[in-house]
């Protein structure tokens, strides 16, 4: 008989212990996370159908770009020679073109002569607009017709960077 009680007493404990875990739970608090993430400034600009143009019979050349940045960007060019630079018998000669950069989504249109290149200018600094992915052209036209056979060459290198200015509110 105290054997029976022993075991119904435990059985009471336990239940009753069972209930208390269950009834402490009703009136459960909320929980807060703060999630936080990461992503890497990046801008690019890239020539789909090639970076090279060739003058031959034309004047102008265009070639169209896809420009990507996922913050505010700056755009920077420069020309190597500052112009189609020709060696001819010793001789360095320069033929300057206009260079025109072109992106319609963001209003942009500027145009600079080849000898304004020589250091590096700032065409564009969004001034916190983000663009993402736009579409734009470079066009080249050339100052006057090339007259001396053989091989004419500049390096523009164009620069497109995430800007320090803090996106617009």
């Amino acid at each position: 008989m105290l054997r029976n009680f022993i075991n119904f007493y435990r059985r009471t404990i336990t239940i009753i212990s069972i209930g208390l875990l269950f009834t402490s739970n009703v009136g459960a608090n909320t929980l807060t996370m703060d999630i936080i993430g990461h992503i890497k400034d990046r801008c690019e600009i890239i020539f789909p159908s090639g970076n090279v143009m060739k003058f031959e019979e034309q004047n102008v050349q265009t070639i169209p770009f896809d420009l990507y940045c996922n913050r505010p960007l700056g755009i920077s060019i420069n020309s190597k020679h500052g112009g189609l630079k020709h060696q001819q018998q010793g001789i360095n000669l320069i033929e300057k073109y206009n260079l025109t950069l072109q992106i319609d989504s963001l209003q942009l249109d500027v145009s600079r002569n080849s000898s304004q290149l020589l250091i590096p200018t700032i065409i564009e600094d969004s001034s916190g607009v983000i663009p993402f992915s736009q579409q734009g052209v470079l066009s080249v036209t050339l100052e006057k017709n090339l007259l001396f056979a053989g091989y004419y060459q500049d390096v523009i290198e164009i620069e497109v960077y995430p800007s320090i200015h803090s996106v617009a509110p």
